[in-house]
């Protein structure tokens, strides 16, 4: 799972939201691939945002 390990990478909060999510679409019974993996890609990007954010900020 490269999403995963980038997220894992980047931010260990960053991966326990994806998890979050992911128990969220399947608990509402969307246990669709495209739902998990849209989920994943939009936390990672707002993941990506707050990494951005810091670097500016320093």
């Amino acid at each position: 799972m490269v999403k995963k390990q980038l997220a894992i990478r980047m931010d260990e909060s960053l991966y326990v939201e994806v998890e979050k999510c992911q128990v969220e679409l399947k608990k509402k019974g969307k246990e669709g691939g495209i739902s998990l993996s849209r989920c994943g890609i939009y936390l990672i990007s707002k993941g990506l945002e707050s990494v951005k954010n810091r670097n500016i900020e320093r």
